[in-house]
């Protein structure tokens, strides 16, 4: 029987540890939440809030429903390696629909990038975390800050 308490115990104890570790996120999550908005001077949907954590895909299809500006913080929140950005455009990995043609790829980086460069520059005044960017031109890297 006392087998049996300590393993209850335990469960307990481990059930506590993951609540507690939870409700650490969420706080995290929402300290991260509001530095962006009042950084971005905007209000972020729910979905922008699960998608830009890693919660969910983006479910909407019709235009002007934030993602763009989402999958552009997330990129900017994401780790890895140095972003750089040649000509003025992004690399097509980071764009959210590579699989568009090259006609309206090359169109739509320029916006994408202008777009993606103004929140970067925006969460930067932050002290958050951000990718490393940089930008080429006239043969040289230079980072964004």
């Amino acid at each position: 029987m006392p087998y049996r308490k300590v393993g209850y115990i335990e469960q307990c104890f481990y059930i506590i540890k993951f609540m507690i570790a939870d409700k650490v996120k969420k706080h995290k999550k929402r300290r991260i939440t509001k530095k962006i908005e009042s950084a971005l001077h905007i209000k972020l949907t729910d979905m922008q809030k699960q998608y830009i954590f890693g919660h969910g895909e983006w479910t909407l299809t019709e235009r002007h429903t934030g993602k763009t500006t989402a999958h552009c913080i997330k990129i900017c929140l994401s780790e890895g390696d140095a972003i750089v950005i040649r000509f003025g455009r992004m690399p097509p990995q980071f764009l959210e629909d590579p699989n568009i043609s090259w006609y309206n790829r090359s169109w739509y980086n320029r916006i994408y990038t202008s777009e993606f460069l103004r929140i970067y520059k925006a969460l930067s005044k932050t002290n958050l975390k951000l990718r490393e960017i940089k930008i080429a031109y006239a043969g040289r890297i230079e980072n964004i800050r």
